[in-house]
């Protein structure tokens, strides 16, 4: 075989079984957590949800990724952006029968040979014990070089305890054993910072975090880092989307619509 031909016996060959595909986590921010005066640093026309939603779909769709994880959905917004996103595929998992938001997934209709979705609560039949916590919504994805990927898309509710115990540390040991040990990415507002003793739980579990420096929230009055896009070392995840706020990107304004910066990486499995 002469070189030319081992040249393009290599390029075919690297087409056939590496695929990758571009992923965006983004916290929309629900209109029900617009309270308290949490926002009044934003003018009132900027936060009005008929105002943000056209931006946040526009946000999306520059950033023209293949996988998209919304969190703070309801079934309001969830609705508006599987019509806005029609060349996706959506999923909406709520985190318990009695609320109205949740965690959606939307998926670029040809992208994948298959995807399915499915919601879990973390509820009363697992150790998070009576009360039911945000859901992870687990979609798996079939690649076009026929490998098996896990997403899981999740928010965690926020709690000032760090002590092994309550719903938050429930939430995220739920998640580690529900997951595979190889090709997974786990994704969302996870509202804990990365020295977070629960964060090195995941880290431990293998999952590695190539936003290491990035603050992509401003809640509370503060830069927060508790945005991620985890995976496992047997996935390649490279940031193509990571800007770190400063001091002059106040969240929301007229250019970000939502107190969180969307993430982006492009996902390879070999």
């Amino acid at each position: 075989m002469n070189s030319k031909l081992i040249i393009i016996f290599i390029v075919f060959s690297q087409f056939i079984w590496t695929d990758s595909f571009r992923l965006v986590t983004y916290n929309i921010l629900s209109d029900d957590h617009i309270m308290n005066g949490l926002y009044d640093h934003v003018n009132e026309e900027i936060l009005k949800w008929q105002n943000r939603r056209d931006k946040i779909v526009e946000r999306i769709k520059n950033l023209d990724p293949d996988v998209i994880c919304l969190q703070e959905l309801n079934t309001t917004s969830f609705a508006y952006f599987k019509e806005a996103l029609e060349d996706f595929d959506g999923f909406f998992a709520k985190k318990g029968s009695s609320s109205n938001e949740g965690v959606g997934t939307f998926c670029k209709k040809k992208t994948f040979k298959e995807t399915r979705h499915k919601a879990v609560l973390c509820d009363g039949t697992s150790r998070c014990g009576c009360t039911p916590t945000q859901p992870a919504l687990f979609t798996h994805l079939l690649l076009k070089n026929d490998k098996v990927l896990t997403l899981i898309n999740t928010k965690i509710k926020w709690s000032k305890e760090k002590t092994p115990s309550g719903p938050q540390w429930n939430h995220v040991q739920f998640i580690l054993q529900s997951i595979p040990q190889t090709a997974t990415v786990v994704v969302g507002d996870f509202n804990m910072e990365s020295d977070h003793p629960f964060m090195q739980d995941f880290y431990s579990a293998g999952l590695q975090d190539r936003f290491p420096n990035t603050f992509s929230c401003y809640a509370n009055k503060n830069f927060q880092k508790i945005d991620y896009i985890l995976s496992t070392n047997d996935l390649q995840n490279t940031p193509f989307e990571s800007t770190s706020l400063s001091e002059a990107q106040l969240l929301p304004n007229e250019n970000e619509p939502s107190d969180h910066l969307p993430l982006g990486s492009v996902i390879t499995y070999e």
